[in-house]
């Protein structure tokens, strides 16, 4: 399937739900007691290892809106829209927490939102950066077996899919479709020109793609809808 990689996300490719006030949520101040991820923080987990960290610098705050805008669309977040009941997300490879602020800005609920990170050190400062969040360290490989039987709406990953062998990315996705709920959506970035999901894995259809100039370097979101009667538990 070819979608058209366009500049700001395209929401009509998704769904909305009913419009119906709902308190914002106020994140101000949710790190101001706790040294913030930095740059250092940053580089010498690259340092350690390029492969798994996969990018230069952070992601711009452009980038992670722009990862968050298909929770946003899809779920009918922000503005005067309620959340979905019982939706989740689960945010892969958070890093230093700009995706994770972004999420949360855009309307998603600190209790439905799971932050699975391999890097201990991030781990631990997400811990005390986003006390309210449930932070599970783990590969996330073995995504299915870390979250049990849980299932997620969304699956938001800034991991490094371009550095994964074949088997690897293959792996990786599989346990991603086994988590995802029915007709959940994969948000991955990329920063090649061709999407993240290999075209010979079936069971994820890519349904919208935005440019993001502003980051370093340039990326594309991808949006991934899970194939009915694809890769179960």
């Amino acid at each position: 399937m070819d979608v058209h990689c366009a500049h700001g996300y395209k929401p009509a490719t998704l769904l909305r739900t009913s419009r119906r006030k709902r308190p914002r949520i106020d994140i101000k101040g949710i790190d101001e007691t706790v040294k913030p991820l930095n740059l250092v923080d940053f580089l010498l987990a690259f340092a350690r290892e390029p492969k798994l960290i996969g990018a230069i610098a952070p992601s711009s705050k452009q980038l992670g809106a722009a990862m968050a805008a298909p929770c946003r669309h899809r779920l009918g977040l922000g503005g005067d829209a309620p959340q979905t009941e019982g939706a989740s997300v689960v945010e892969l490879g958070p890093g230093t927490g700009v995706v994770t602020r972004c999420l949360l800005e855009a309307g998603v609920l600190p209790d439905r939102l799971t932050l699975v990170e391999k890097e201990e050190r991030f781990a631990r400062q997400l811990r005390g950066t986003f006390g309210d969040l449930r932070v599970v360290q783990g590969d996330a490989m073995h995504l299915d077996s870390l979250l049990g039987r849980e299932f997620a709406h969304f699956i938001v990953s800034s991991l490094p899919l371009r550095n994964f062998s074949a088997e690897a990315k293959h792996r990786l996705l599989s346990s991603v479709t086994k988590t995802l709920g029915p007709q959940g959506r994969f948000i991955q970035f990329s920063y090649g020109r061709q999407g993240p999901v290999p075209a010979d894995f079936s069971a994820l259809t890519p349904v919208a793609c935005t440019k993001v100039l502003l980051n370093l370097p340039p990326a594309k979101v991808w949006v991934y809808s899970k194939k009915s009667g694809s890769i179960q538990r």
